[in-house]
């Protein structure tokens, strides 16, 4: 885990945003697959949130000793 960046967290996230608002214009045009292209970018939102505390509370820990 400590090869993990921040950048790469970020990176995910923004992606999961821009996938967030493509789910957003389907859904709103009505297209088919909408509600699953949301489900996966909440996962990836949820994943880049969980990594992010990770990586926070390992360097955390490794700064205090």
């Amino acid at each position: 885990m400590n090869k993990l960046k921040y950048k790469y967290i970020i990176a995910l996230f923004i992606v999961a945003i821009v996938l967030w608002f493509y789910a957003s214009l389907k859904k709103i045009l009505h297209t088919p697959n909408a509600d699953l292209v949301f489900k996966i970018s909440f996962f990836l939102i949820v994943i880049a949130a969980v990594l992010a505390l990770i990586k926070l509370l390992i360097t955390k820990k490794n700064n205090s000793n």
